[in-house]
């Protein structure tokens, strides 16, 4: 009886193929922003030049902290995303931390109606600014479906608006070095196309899983 025991458990192992290790959230995450951020901002920049002497802007440290929030904004959403994977990884609290993030950013941008860190200015002006924010998370968004029928990418309506809402905010906020700098400008043109591109997502990811 062992000895048969012995035998199936042999054929069992012999069955078995070696797969592939998975890169951990933090990995993934390392590496689709370094790509997809690079990627979209040279292209932002084949399309039109950036805002003339940007670099002088980020003496202000106003300024700085609102461009920086954006980044950490996407970045930690994107890892978030990726996050989700993870069986027992994403609690319920952190959907409040996700909703948190976004409120953050939106009260970053918000307040910057009355308290602008620069001069309202048309300089750079950008005529496709609206659509470049909306085309340009198209590469992105379409990784994240690719991971989607792979597997990797775990499908829930809230996690993949999200996932959208990071992918556009990429291009949303290199938009603040590229195009004119005007508070209601931002807002109208850079920021809320981010929400239309987390609706779609939500709705295209659904699609893709059905």
């Amino acid at each position: 009886m062992n000895q048969d025991h012995s035998k199936f458990i042999e054929s069992i192992v012999d069955d078995l193929t070696e797969q592939k290790s998975i890169f951990s959230p933090e990995k993934r995450t390392l590496l689709f922003l370094p790509i997809y951020v690079g990627s979209i901002a040279l292209i932002m920049y084949m399309i039109a030049p950036y805002r003339e002497n940007f670099i002088s802007d980020f003496q202000s440290i106003h300024f700085l902290f609102e461009f920086l929030s954006g980044i950490i904004c996407f970045g930690l959403l994107i890892y978030s995303s990726y996050l989700s994977v993870v069986p027992g990884a994403l609690k319920k609290r952190n959907h409040i931390v996700f909703l948190l993030l976004v409120l953050f950013y939106s009260f970053v941008v918000l307040m910057s109606f009355s308290s602008p860190a620069l001069t309202p200015s048309m300089d750079g002006k950008r005529a496709t600014c609206v659509f470049e924010v909306l085309f340009l998370s198209i590469l992105p968004l379409a990784h994240l479906i690719f991971l989607l029928k792979r597997g990797v990418f775990y499908y829930k309506s809230n996690i993949t608006f999200y996932a959208g809402l990071a992918c556009a905010l990429i291009p949303a906020v290199i938009m603040n070095i590229a195009c004119m700098y005007d508070p209601i400008h931002n807002f109208k043109f850079h920021f809320m196309p981010v929400f239309i591109v987390g609706a779609i997502a939500a709705l295209i990811i659904k699609k893709a899983r059905l």
